[in-house]
């Protein structure tokens, strides 16, 4: 089934964000964030992590909801320093 708009999520890489994000408007939006947060206006639960069976690798899930909600997904691969492969991974 398609909904309007919603065929399918954008995707920005890492390069596309710093392109577009400059320190001081990020520091004035994470410093309201937490102060929601504080305030009790955004729920943010602990984060579920669950080791990976047979590797020394984790994925955890960080949901948040207030005006809008998100997830962030991360795995972290302790296995790849010093291989050149990244050791975390994730999308928002």
């Amino acid at each position: 089934m398609s909904h309007a708009g919603l065929e399918s999520l954008p995707f920005f890489s890492e390069t596309d964000i710093a392109g577009v994000l400059t320190w001081d408007p990020l520091i004035d939006t994470m410093e309201r964030a937490l102060v929601s947060l504080s305030a009790g206006e955004v729920e943010q639960p602990v984060r579920q992590m669950v080791p990976v069976p047979g590797r020394d690798a984790i994925i955890a899930a960080m949901p948040a909801v207030g005006e809008a909600m998100a997830v962030k997904v991360v795995t972290l691969f302790h296995e790849n320093a010093g291989t050149g492969l990244p050791t975390h991974q994730a999308v928002i």
